[in-house]
């Protein structure tokens, strides 16, 4: 089975006023630039440190965010413009991004104004789930 079969579809959902879109793509760490880290890790640290959602502890360096965010299956949200309509389900747009491999396409977006959020999935207590 090939990486594309693996990866979500990326979908796009109308943003409040003229911002744009938010363009949810699925990343594994190798797409993911050394700048794009610094501000998905930044942004995560600052959420740590608000003491309000994650059970770590912060900051986090560059190898233990790694471990959190980027060892199963993570998602980021960068904002886009263009014409996708305005359901609030949003809609697959498999090419929203352009047809560049995914990391080259992601480094545009390198930074905290064109990055609109994130997130990870995991297991939670991987050995239980055999229970």
């Amino acid at each position: 089975m090939s990486d594309k079969q693996n990866r979500l579809v990326p979908r796009v959902y109308k943003l409040n006023g003229d911002i744009g879109y938010l363009a949810c793509v699925h990343v594994k760490k190798e797409d993911i630039t050394d700048a794009l880290y610094r501000v998905l890790q930044d942004d995560f640290n600052d959420t740590l440190e608000q003491g309000r959602t994650y059970p770590q502890y912060g900051p986090l360096d560059h190898d233990e965010f790694a471990s959190v965010f980027l060892l199963y299956d993570a998602v980021v949200g960068v904002i886009v413009h263009g014409s996708y309509g305005d359901d609030p389900n949003g809609i697959e747009a498999p090419g929203v991004l352009g047809d560049a491999p995914l990391k080259e396409a992601l480094a545009r977006f390198a930074s905290p104004e064109h990055v609109g959020g994130f997130y990870y999935v995991k297991p939670n207590y991987p050995g239980r789930q055999r229970v």
